[in-house]
């Protein structure tokens, strides 16, 4: 894993995130909640365009019809959360699901996850899992705010 997964390092800058959004729903399909004006995160552009673009391919190709965001602060960090409205994860495959080569998908490489964590973990934030009521997945991207 170490092998394909090669990261340079995060160049982090301030972002205000409310613009940022905006100009990713550009690239993929999802619903954006409104964020609040002035909302800043300090991440790396390129290395988030990534792990959001990633996570909402994730949850089409595994059935969604629907994709909402919601980017808030949240104890002196951002939350950034994805849900959708697929057939979700059970309890194990939400634990196995961030482990490197293990996947749910026919001919899937498994390291979608793991390097959305990655990323966020050498920005100093983190990624998890849970599940959205009866269907759906709730993935939470943690991130540091601009102070």
């Amino acid at each position: 894993y170490r092998r394909v997964a090669r990261l340079p390092a995060p160049a982090t800058e301030p972002v205000e995130l409310g613009t940022y959004f905006a100009d990713l729903r550009r690239l993929a399909t999802f619903d954006l909640h409104p964020v609040d004006p002035g909302l800043v995160g300090v991440l790396d552009p390129a290395q988030l365009q990534q792990v959001v673009l990633n996570l909402v391919r994730n949850a089409r190709e595994a059935g969604a019809d629907n994709v909402w965001i919601s980017v808030e602060r949240e104890a002196g960090a951002v939350a950034i959360r994805v849900r959708d409205d697929g057939p979700g994860l059970t309890a194990e495959n939400q634990a196995q699901a961030l482990l490197p080569f293990w996947t749910t998908k026919d001919g899937g490489s498994g390291l979608g996850l793991p390097l959305c964590r990655e990323i966020l973990e050498l920005h100093g934030g983190s990624l998890s899992l849970e599940s959205s009521g009866d269907r759906g997945l709730i993935v939470t991207c943690r991130l540091p705010a601009d102070t």
